[in-house]
């Protein structure tokens, strides 16, 4: 997996992808199941909310999500 920091419209259309997007106190961390996920209107992605924690604290690293 490769971490995209954008919105999920900004996706590499080659390469599985995880998005973490800051939603009020809680992180949805987004993981694409195929790699077009970001070029179809219905992407192909598993969401896990991660809470009480924010983006900043999150780091993803040999596909491992670790929180500081």
């Amino acid at each position: 997996y490769t971490l995209n920091t954008g919105a999920l419209s900004t996706g590499n259309n080659a390469t599985l992808e995880v998005f973490m997007i800051q939603s009020g106190a809680n992180v949805k961390v987004y993981l694409e199941t195929e790699t077009y996920g970001s070029a179809s209107a219905a992407v192909a992605e598993q969401v896990i909310t991660l809470t009480g924690v924010t983006v900043a604290e999150l780091a993803l690293a040999n596909g491992i999500i670790t929180a500081a």
